[in-house]
């Protein structure tokens, strides 16, 4: 644990950004702490956002521990600030960690 508190990187999202297209590689995993954030898709060239995650969210943990795409789009709906840790070292975090085994 103490290796993820050590690799936090501080990260501030403007209002409207988008953090991930569909099918675009996730190659961080990104700990929002305040903020909201839509998640939707595209179909026919309309974007859809259907869900809303306010405060303390997680987003790419799965998709970086099982190399996929994303499969929504993700987008700041208000000014969002948190913490991200790069894949590399968040799959190396998971392989020496023996809590997670």
């Amino acid at each position: 644990m103490i290796m993820v508190l050590e690799h936090l990187e501080p990260r501030f999202e403007s209002k409207g950004s988008v953090l991930f297209e569909e099918l675009e590689e996730i190659s961080e995993v990104i700990f929002i702490s305040k903020g909201l954030v839509d998640i939707g898709y595209e179909i026919n060239k309309k974007k859809k956002y259907v869900m809303r995650f306010t405060n303390r969210v997680v987003i790419g943990a799965y998709n970086c521990c099982f190399n996929k795409r994303a499969s929504f789009i993700y987008r700041c709906k208000s000014d969002c600030s948190g913490y991200s840790i790069r894949k590399s070292v968040w799959m190396e975090i998971l392989d020496s960690e023996e809590e997670i085994k």
